[in-house]
């Protein structure tokens, strides 16, 4: 049985100056912090010079003005305009780590559990992932599960990566900060992390071993392929 270490992984409201007396329109030119509500739920903010239309989180207050202020609790997402290039935050739903690039937010990476934002900075939290999904360089040889619970995923820096197949009874789970990845069984050609690991095949007549990363038949038992207690045998 496989343990590894979880390295895991705010609602921000905008203050904006009323922008004069004149209405601003979206695209129109603009300096500083400067702002005006379209409506309950839609705000014009200066972005780079211009004004972009953003939406407000659908909250008690919305967009008000209020003594030449402009309060909006912006809503954050894929796509949606964003000030100060090259920051992090969490989207509004508390699932993905958005970093703001080019006046808009863009995905980091998903979180399955949740994403917090807080003094200590930006972290995702998961649970649970799938290979493929993306992750930072902060979270290199963090672990997760796949969502069926049968294999383990490793963050190589970049994205996660199938590391080890958990077939055995108690297949891929999150126990306290670990992450624990039953292998006592596997099939021959299932990935792997821990060199010279035993493991039997899930007919239970082969035991294999991992070499290279991968599972591997180590001898043919007659009768029987013995995993308990993480002691294996043939019959």
């Amino acid at each position: 049985m496989s343990l590894r270490i979880v390295l895991a992984v705010s609602s921000v409201s905008l203050v904006l100056v009323l922008s004069g007396c004149s209405k601003p329109k979206e695209g129109g030119s603009c300096t500083g912090e400067q702002g005006s509500c379209i409506d309950k739920q839609n705000a014009l903010v200066c972005i780079g010079g211009t004004f972009a239309k953003v939406k407000c989180r659908k909250n008690a207050v919305g967009c008000m003005e209020v003594m030449g202020n402009v309060s909006c609790d912006v809503e954050r997402d894929v796509g949606v305009p964003c000030a100060g290039d090259k920051e992090a935050d969490c989207s509004s739903d508390g699932k993905k780590m958005l970093d703001c690039t080019d006046g808009k937010w863009a995905l980091r990476m998903n979180c399955s559990k949740l994403c917090v934002s807080n003094v200590n900075g930006v972290r995702c939290e998961n649970a649970e992932g799938a290979a493929g999904d993306p992750c930072t360089q902060e979270q290199f040889d963090s672990a997760v599960c796949s969502a069926d619970k049968k294999m383990l995923l490793v963050c190589d820096g970049k994205s996660f990566f199938a590391a080890s197949t958990c077939k055995g009874q108690n297949h891929c789970r999150a126990v306290g900060k670990m992450i624990e990845c039953d292998t006592s069984l596997a099939d021959i050609d299932d990935p792997c992390e821990k060199e010279g690991e035993l493991s039997c095949d899930t007919a239970k007549k082969v035991m294999l071993k991992c070499t290279n990363k991968k599972f591997v038949k180590e001898q043919a038992c007659k009768k029987r392929c013995n995993n308990a207690f993480q002691k294996f045998s043939c019959d």
